[in-house]
């Protein structure tokens, strides 16, 4: 019997950034490997990503900036063969935060890009008899 001993990385897992930056941190890239070979394999899946901010400063710059964070883990995927038609990004803003925006460490956790994965639809096609 074989046991895996590498562990399951989620690909749902929040990848955080730092405080007006869109530039990814080295956890983030085991969570994009995942979403690689996901998609890699399932050639009919799409992938939205999920661009978030935390509330300091304007709106009119935290929804660009959102919009960056998510277009900047496409920006990968893409690099490595995916397809950017199958790729979905969308900057929230602030507007979904998902921790208090009152604390430092909320705030971080707000500054985030999350990915899902949808499978591929199934096709149904059905043979006459000719």
């Amino acid at each position: 019997q074989t046991i895996n001993t590498m562990p399951t990385v989620d690909i749902s897992t929040p990848m955080l950034f730092d405080v007006n930056l869109w530039v990814l941190h080295k956890e983030a890239y085991p969570i994009i490997d995942e979403a690689y070979k996901e998609l890699k394999n399932n050639k009919g899946s799409t992938l939205v990503i999920n661009g978030n901010a935390d509330s300091t400063g304007l709106e009119a710059k935290n929804r660009p900036l959102s919009l960056n964070r998510a277009n900047a883990v496409k920006h990968v995927l893409v690099k490595r063969g995916i397809n950017p038609s199958r790729i979905t990004t969308i900057g929230h803003g602030s507007q979904e935060p998902v921790a208090t925006n009152r604390t430092y460490e909320g705030k971080q956790e707000n500054r985030n890009a999350v990915m899902t994965i949808s499978p591929a639809k199934n096709v149904t096609i059905l043979l006459g008899k000719d």
